[in-house]
């Protein structure tokens, strides 16, 4: 929309009028009216043993607490800790135990649901022995765990 206003010595300005924006854009330049990122960001999990009330600090990104409750807490991991002396309860140490665990598992089950037999060829219809004693496994880089060795018992 264009307005033209006549002065009275016949001066005329011209220039375009907007409507509706005059108390909304006043609101939006006011730093009072601002919102920031930290009062966007959600809020810490953390409750006061005192009061019974939530923390109303910011979450550290990626944290579920602020700050002040515990994110990015913690010692150091590896060397660096004081306390490292053989490296058997590292996240490397702790997962390989953890798929053994599996490993053994996974045997456990197999040899208590089949009957293992041995025979000279895959068609034989005699079985040369039967039962397991012991097995040895090898984990390989690249194919992961391999039977390197089987002891056999004769069935009693």
């Amino acid at each position: 929309m264009e307005h033209v206003t006549v002065n009275e010595g016949g001066q005329a300005i011209v220039g375009n009028v907007t409507t509706g924006e005059g108390l909304a854009a006043k609101a939006r330049g006011n730093p009072m009216n601002a919102t920031y990122p930290f009062q966007r960001s959600s809020r810490c999990t953390a409750t006061s043993k005192r009061t019974r009330e939530p923390c109303r600090a910011p979450a550290v990104t990626g944290w579920t607490v602020c700050r002040f409750h515990g994110a990015r807490g913690g010692a150091p991991t590896g060397k660096r800790n004081g306390i490292y002396r053989h490296g058997g309860q590292t996240k490397g140490a702790l997962a390989l135990r953890r798929q053994i665990s599996d490993l053994q598992q996974e045997a456990g089950d197999l040899l208590r649901t089949a009957v293992a037999e041995a025979r000279t060829s895959p068609d034989a219809a005699d079985v040369e022995r039967r039962g397991i004693n012991s097995i040895q496994l090898f984990r390989h880089a690249d194919l992961g765990w391999r039977i390197l060795a089987m002891v056999w018992d004769n069935e009693r």
